[in-house]
């Protein structure tokens, strides 16, 4: 009765959170009963909750010892291994645990997670999905099975877990949390939005909703409402260090970027292991033109969490932008490996092509990203072919007339049609890797793009009208989808000052915008508009084969007509993309083109300017005057 009144008073204790008085009872229990199984476990739980690990692990081995059969002294040692990080001990305890006890739902929930740390998110699912299936009301299970869905890209499938583990228990904030993030990850931000403004109503002293709510507004493009989520957060918790974090991505997307830099240096001080803080810090310095100390900060984010994919494709693309290309394409390669890009990833019966053999295989080359990318590096099925390949190539359908008489290509598939048999397969993008590509050796065998010269001939009836005046075609805008467009893309108005040079008759190649848009500003600025008669990339093609120049900001537009060899002018945002280099008005990529860059960030005024007074020279240039082509071309 003695222990009995003790081992309660011992569990009031642990259950208000008094551990080091539940201790000192369980261990006077003990002394006098050494076998009260009970106490054993509550002295180890009390241990544990104190995180003094190493003295808990002799309680749960003397409870095996007890009682062999039993599963609960294998699975509470397998939590303490799993807090100490020794994956592989807590494996067999939880080996150990479910052969006595297969009906256990918590042992295969705790296993999951273990694997998923293990980075065996497969394996974890399966574990996931045991618990659930023994038990369908295990909310954690659910939240977990959320968890590794996210690690593997099925954001949607994570949603629906997320949801269930809500309906299941609505009382447990991180379920809200959980949820909201995920939605918010597929652009459901209204969504997003509703619930965890709900969090906030029943949470109102939790900083974590605030700070989610806060990401979920700055997506929205409600930086100052965000802020304000950011900094109620730290008002409550002062040392929360993804809410500092937070707030410097909102400053990072307003351009503060040394306001940003200094939320992410706070947060860093807080958890000096906060990879993806490192990760962009090195976005900071990046887009300050700081190459070596941006590879510092991503080589970190490395190296306090091994595995981080945006890590090590953030240092491949800045040392693509450096020109450090065989670095580079490493590092790119790691975009398979990023949660928001293996949804993209083809899952062939065949091998991807390393540089094998290819004498009398069949290989199929698929383009992976947006026609930019597509029409860049499709200069590069000559020399697949050139390796004594059948050459199969899958694209996308506005590409195919452009594509299927190109040198070496012996079938273009459309995307979503029946494929071929074939022997190897390689994204397109992965292609200068496995030719080991420099920037001295960059494929340059220009024009790679052919046109129809029947084609040809039908626009250039369409652009007789223009007379004998410079004929320059203009794009503005990208893809508004794009995650940069915001800043490779120019307001419209801006462009005005081309539009006062006399001899010059500018034609919109603008397709993106929806014809309202396109229409509206091609009459403030008098351009010709024929996109209503472009069908695909074959007739933007023959379009500009009958122009005299190209002016584009960075969309595929400038590529298209890099590819066809023709004079193009590219605009381009003070931090570029990778392909562009730094710091030099030519692309090692298209001999034919010449770069503009900002020289401060959202200022295309100066750009337009400099554009301005080029194309005045340009237009007037005849036979007799030869002095400036060197200069513009």
């Amino acid at each position: 009765m003695i222990d009995d009144n003790l081992f309660q008073t011992a569990l009031s204790h642990y259950r208000s959170g008094c551990f080091l008085e539940a201790v000192a009872l369980c261990q006077e229990i003990l002394n006098e009963n050494p076998g009260d199984i009970e106490a054993l476990h509550l002295l180890g739980l009390s241990r544990q909750d104190r995180r003094e690990y190493d003295l808990a692990i002799p309680c749960y081995k003397e409870m095996i010892r007890l009682h062999p059969d039993r599963a609960l002294g294998f699975f509470k040692l397998a939590n303490v291994y799993y807090a100490l990080q020794k994956y592989d001990q807590a494996v067999l305890c939880y080996q150990q645990a479910a052969g006595r006890d297969s009906t256990d739902d918590h042992i295969y929930n705790n296993w999951g997670i273990v694997l998923r740390d293990q980075r065996f998110p497969e394996e974890a699912v399966t574990f996931f999905q045991k618990a659930i299936q023994l038990n369908p009301c295990n909310a954690n299970a659910y939240h977990n099975l959320g968890n590794v869905m996210v690690d593997l890209g099925r954001l949607e499938g994570a949603i629906r877990c997320y949801q269930k583990a809500f309906q299941i228990n609505p009382s447990n904030v991180t379920h809200y949390k959980t949820l909201g993030n995920a939605l918010r990850e597929t652009g459901k931000l209204e969504e997003s939005l509703e619930i965890l403004s709900l969090a906030l109503d029943r949470f109102p002293d939790d900083p974590e909703v605030y700070y989610s709510l806060g990401a979920a507004l700055k997506d929205k493009g409600r930086f100052d409402k965000a802020v304000e989520c950011y900094q109620k957060a730290i008002q409550i918790n002062p040392r929360l260090p993804q809410a500092y974090y937070n707030l410097g991505n909102v400053f990072k997307e307003k351009g503060q970027l040394q306001e940003a830099k200094k939320q992410f240096q706070k947060a860093l001080e807080l958890d000096p292991k906060f990879a993806e803080t490192y990760n962009n810090l090195g976005m900071i310095y990046k887009e300050a033109g700081d190459m070596s100390e941006a590879l510092l900060m991503f080589q970190k984010a490395w190296e306090v969490k091994p595995g981080f994919a945006e890590a090590k494709w953030n240092m491949g693309l800045t040392n693509l932008l450096a020109g450090n290309f065989l670095d580079g394409w490493e590092g790119y390669e790691w975009r398979w490996e990023k949660p928001d890009y293996k949804k993209h990833k083809r899952d062939f019966p065949k091998p991807i092509w390393q540089g094998e053999e290819l004498k009398g295989q069949k290989i199929l080359l698929h383009a992976e990203q947006g026609y930019g990318d597509t029409l860049q590096f499709i200069r590069y099925f000559p020399m697949v072919a050139a390796l004594d390949a059948q050459v199969y190539v899958e694209c996308p359908l506005e590409l195919r007339p452009l594509i299927k008489d190109m040198t070496g290509v012996n079938r273009v598939i459309v995307r979503g049609d029946p494929l071929p048999e074939f022997d190897f397969h390689c994204p397109l993008m992965t292609l200068p890797k496995v030719f080991g590509t420099t920037l001295d050796s960059i494929p340059q065998t220009i024009p790679y793009l052919k046109v129809d010269p029947d084609l040809v001939k039908t626009w250039q009836g369409r652009t007789n009208s223009a007379g004998s005046k410079f004929k320059v075609g203009l794009v503005w805008s990208g893809n508004p989808e794009h995650l940069n467009d915001q800043n490779r893309s120019c307001n419209p108005e801006t462009l005005t000052p081309l539009t006062r040079i006399k001899k010059v008759q500018l034609f919109s190649l603008q397709k993106n915008l929806g014809p309202d848009s396109t229409k509206s500003v091609c009459r403030a600025l008098t351009l010709i508009d024929l996109t209503d008669q472009i069908r695909d990339f074959s007739d933007t093609a023959a379009l500009i084969a009958n122009l005299d120049l190209v002016i584009s900001v960075d969309t595929a537009v400038a590529h298209l007509a890099g590819g066809l060899g023709k004079r193009v002018w590219t605009l381009l945002p003070h931090s570029p993309d990778w392909r562009w280099l730094l710091g030099r008005e030519d692309s090692p990529w298209y001999p034919t083109m010449r770069l503009y860059r900002q020289t401060k960030p959202k200022d295309w005024t100066k750009v337009i300017e400099r554009v301005t007074e080029d194309l005045s020279v340009l237009s007037d240039y005849s036979d007799d005057n030869k002095a400036c082509l060197s200069r513009l071309d």
